[in-house]
């Protein structure tokens, strides 16, 4: 530090404490003052004994540097350390990823191959998928839809990435906050992306149930058996696999992201059948007595 420089220190007190270019006694004086307001502030806020609080540490003045010994910290007492800045702004980006999660939503799906004729060598036996957006909303025929999805890029390109899109399809409205639902065949569509394998599946039979519907999030889990087949250049889809579907979700509502994700599902002939109530009926002539 420069010659005859001024020196501002704040101390634990929250008192700004100048130490002037004075005597030697006036300095003394000074540091005497500094220590027992040092004392009555431990009293009140202890820390760990013989550290030196951050902001009471150091009185500097021309490599003048003021040291608390241990022995005159109170007694007995001990608290633990002020946390960092650094964890702070930690705190805050894990609550932001917590906030952003749940203005998405979130799923874990469990795909098995349930064929008795062959098993691969090659292939995992449960397929873990984890999508990271979920939504659900109510089409105009009064049916409950929840679509999810998960994208993975590949630094190699589009064609090494990962794709995964469901939709699912409920017949009804909770009464209350809970329902069971039977699956049928059009309950469920997957398209599924890994690479350049493409694969996609629709729901043969099964159970879902959802819960806390009118709340932030709907939660629900369903298990279903599935057809599901691979798409190649030469042959296109093919295959008629059976694969057993088990997963649970937290969707928020969204309808516009939902209904992009749904309409992915239904893409290359995976179209739902319309229901009784929005099949339109077209009277023909009438007949000749």
């Amino acid at each position: 530090m420069a010659s005859g420089s001024r020196h501002i220190v704040r101390s634990v007190t929250s008192r700004w404490v100048p130490l002037h270019n004075v005597t030697p006694a006036r300095r003394l004086r000074d540091v005497r003052h500094a220590g027992a307001r040092l004392r009555r502030a431990w009293a009140c806020h202890p820390e760990p004994s013989g550290s030196l609080s951050r902001r009471a540490a150091p009185f500097c003045e021309r490599g003048f540097r003021l040291r608390v010994p241990a022995e005159l910290l109170p007694v007995g007492t001990a608290s633990a350390r002020r946390a960092p800045p650094g964890s702070f702004l930690v705190g805050c980006l894990l609550v932001l990823c917590y906030l952003l999660g749940g203005c998405t939503g979130h799923a874990s799906i469990q795909v098995v191959p349930v064929s008795l004729k062959k098993i691969s060598i090659a292939t995992p036996l449960v397929r873990n998928i984890t999508p990271d957006a979920c939504y659900y909303w109510i089409n105009e025929d009064g049916e409950l839809c929840i679509a999810m999805k998960e994208i993975k890029q590949s630094v190699l390109g589009k064609p090494f990435g990962k794709e995964f899109y469901l939709s699912l399809v409920l017949e009804g409205l909770p009464a209350g906050s809970t329902r069971n639902y039977a699956l049928n065949r059009r309950s469920l569509r997957v398209r599924h992306r890994r690479g350049y394998t493409h694969t996609r599946s629709a729901s043969l039979a099964g159970i879902a149930a959802v819960w806390d519907y009118g709340k932030r999030e709907l939660r629900g889990r369903f298990r279903t058996a599935a057809i599901q087949q691979s798409y190649s250049v030469l042959r296109g889809w093919k295959g008629d696999r059976r694969v057993l579907l088990l997963g649970e979700f937290a969707a928020v509502q969204n309808r516009q992201a939902g209904e992009k994700i749904l309409a992915r599902t239904e893409q290359d002939g995976m179209k739902r059948p319309p229901t009784s109530r929005s099949a339109k009926t077209v009277d023909g002539p009438p007949r000749e007595k």
